[in-house]
């Protein structure tokens, strides 16, 4: 993509080293933001060392030697940054690796929430969902650095409550019965105070758990593996409380119905 590379990676114990060598044979000038678990991996890049056991999420910049190591089974998500685009968006030289601490809760929450968005956008890659894809990990990205400098500022307060807000709401996806003053009963702020914070992004909390109930019933019905499912099961599966009501509300939003969206076997939404 334009902004970014976006690789999910799987395996065994291995080493990875990009020494000084490698950086002038083949130069490469970017972030690699790598959000990944392990036990007893080691990073080490010049007077830096750090042991990542469990989760861990680190920044570090690839025209600098490095090495990385993995002893046991591992996963990780590396997003490849240029150093350019990183440096105007996030005002920030890196001249030393940054480790993000994962045991502050919003940072897990942002971890959640980015590992989703690659998850969901690598199921179904496609050209004109890349650009709001891209717009959604920087802002994840951005939101993990200013924590880990600010943690009681109002706007990280604001974005703690929004977050939490919107994982409790893809955790429940599948309950028709779920509703707003129960997700801002469920943080201990009013609805109100709810929705207020999420006209910071133009749209409501209800708008926002109908887009994520949709685009769970598209992935169901178009991805390959899932067409064992019946249109019934996707209504249901995707919180709707009858399957007359899931195609009204699909059709509006999609412009065909949910037969026809199984029968296109696309991969995303159309435009």
């Amino acid at each position: 993509m334009d902004d970014m590379k976006v690789s999910w990676i799987e395996g065994n114990g291995h080493v990875v080293e990009r020494d000084q060598a490698l950086v002038r044979a083949v130069p490469k000038e970017s972030v690699l933001v790598s959000i990944g678990m392990g036990k007893n991996a080691f990073f080490y890049q010049g007077k830096d060392c750090a042991m990542l056991d469990d989760q861990y999420a680190l920044l570090y910049r690839t025209d600098k030697p490095y090495l990385v190591g993995f002893t046991n089974q591992m996963s990780q998500l590396t997003i490849d940054i240029p150093f350019e685009k990183f440096r105007q968006r996030c005002q920030r030289d890196l001249d030393r690796p940054l480790r993000i601490d994962t045991e502050d809760r919003l940072v897990k929450l942002l971890i959640r929430n980015l590992c989703r968005q690659v998850i969901l956008f690598m199921q179904a890659p496609d050209a004109d969902e890349a650009e709001a894809f891209q717009r959604k990990a920087w802002r994840l990205i951005e939101a993990m650095l200013g924590r880990q400098e600010s943690t009681s500022d109002g706007s990280s307060v604001a974005l703690h409550h929004r977050l939490m807000a919107k994982q409790y709401m893809d955790e429940h996806l599948s309950r028709p019965d779920l509703r707003v003053e129960e997700v801002a009963a469920a943080l201990g702020i009013s609805g109100r105070h709810l929705n207020r914070l999420f006209s910071e992004e133009e749209l409501t909390p209800h708008q926002y758990l109908l887009e994520q109930r949709l685009q769970l019933a598209w992935n169901l019905l178009t991805h390959p593996s899932r067409h064992g499912y019946g249109i019934a099961d996707v209504a249901y599966q995707c919180g709707f409380s009858s399957q007359a009501h899931f195609a009204r509300v699909f059709r509006r939003h999609f412009g065909l119905t949910p037969t026809d969206a199984r029968q296109k076997n696309a991969c995303q939404p159309p435009c």
